[in-house]
């Protein structure tokens, strides 16, 4: 039998009340409210949980909000849980042959299945094609 993630967290609530758990404990089994970002910080914090503005719409792998390539590829683990709200473009896919390379690999080779290109600022960083 599988049991869905809201429903354990319902029941975890329930139980947490019914046998008294400390408050503290109780509070962190609650699923924390997603609000917007007062610093833009994202994801789970010690604060509560922060999801991204508008005018930086991304959150990165290491948990702030912004916006370009280093803070939106999927592929550089952005956290569309915690993006911005519906509506405003937020993580997305490198396109092959369009996106810059993040780590000086291009082509599918050495940056994994992605045909990353080298930037435009006559840098060689092709480690093959």
């Amino acid at each position: 039998m599988h049991l869905s993630a809201p429903f354990l967290a319902l029941l975890l609530v329930f139980l947490s009340e019914a046998i008294a758990l400390p408050s503290s404990l109780a509070n962190h089994l609650r699923p924390r409210e997603i609000i917007p970002s007062p610093d833009l910080t994202c994801g789970v914090r010690p604060g509560g949980t922060y999801s991204c503005p508008s005018h930086a719409p991304c959150c990165s792998v290491s948990g702030y909000c912004g916006a370009g390539d280093s803070y939106c590829l999927t592929s550089l683990g952005c956290q569309t849980k915690y993006a911005a709200p519906a509506g405003v473009a937020s993580c997305y896919a490198p396109v092959d042959g369009v996106t810059v390379t993040p780590d000086n690999m291009c082509g599918t080779t050495g940056a994994g299945v992605y045909g990353y290109r080298c930037p435009s600022t006559g840098l060689n960083c092709c480690s093959g094609l």
